[in-house]
């Protein structure tokens, strides 16, 4: 692989990650709105918040690859591809198939935030937000299962560029080098969750 070609590859894999983030960001969204409500149904005893607990109990034992096939499925009909377009249907199949694990993951990490707040101890509920980016890092890698319908993200840019090379050693070599990316990738999330977390409890330490 020429210079010129690992700069278009770059290019082209980066503009595939967004496709990642963008599944990301609205499976997480989606995780808010969904589990705000069934959080605020969970503090409540009685029937109500038993029949929360059953929501969050289904989601999180639902298989996501399952969930991913049985809405792509689900939406294979001709009027609803032609409405929404292929491309931005699949995103939305895998931001819904996602939702399983985000809606269980924030609604746990927001029904901890606040039993803190109701004592009293606002740093601690403020963990809530780093919380949040380190379900956001983990939707990232698992957006990945998109390219098992077809999402155009950087999983399935990779497979189809290895398949276009003959050369074994390249092949290796451009394995390697996604997969380094993505643990710079994880490496720096993690870094900056940590700087958030330390300055949070530090804030609470120096206050208390």
């Amino acid at each position: 692989m020429s210079k010129f070609e690992a700069m278009i590859f770059v290019k082209e894999f980066l503009s595939a990650f967004v496709v990642n983030l963008e599944a990301a960001i609205g499976s997480l969204l989606l995780g808010l709105v969904i589990a705000l409500p069934l959080t605020y149904v969970r503090r409540i005893r009685g029937v109500y918040a038993t029949l929360a607990e059953v929501v969050i109990a289904f989601f999180r034992a639902f298989p996501v690859f399952v969930l991913l096939y049985v809405l792509f499925n689900a939406s294979s009909y001709q009027f609803i591809t032609n409405a929404f377009g292929i491309d931005f249907l699949e995103l939305v199949i895998v931001i819904l198939a996602l939702s399983a694990y985000s809606v269980t993951a924030v609604s746990d990490a927001m029904l901890d935030s606040w039993k803190k707040l109701d004592s009293g101890d606002l740093h601690l509920a403020m963990l809530f937000i780093p919380n949040c980016f380190r379900i956001f890092t983990i939707l990232i890698l698992a957006s990945s299962i998109g390219a098992a319908i077809g999402l155009q993200d950087s999983v399935a840019f990779s497979i189809h560029e290895m398949d276009l090379i003959e050369d074994r050693s390249q092949k290796i070599l451009l394995l390697v080098t996604v997969c380094l990316f993505y643990v710079v990738f994880l490496m720096m999330c993690k870094g900056l969750l940590n700087q958030v977390v330390n300055r949070m409890t530090n804030k609470k330490v120096h206050r208390g």
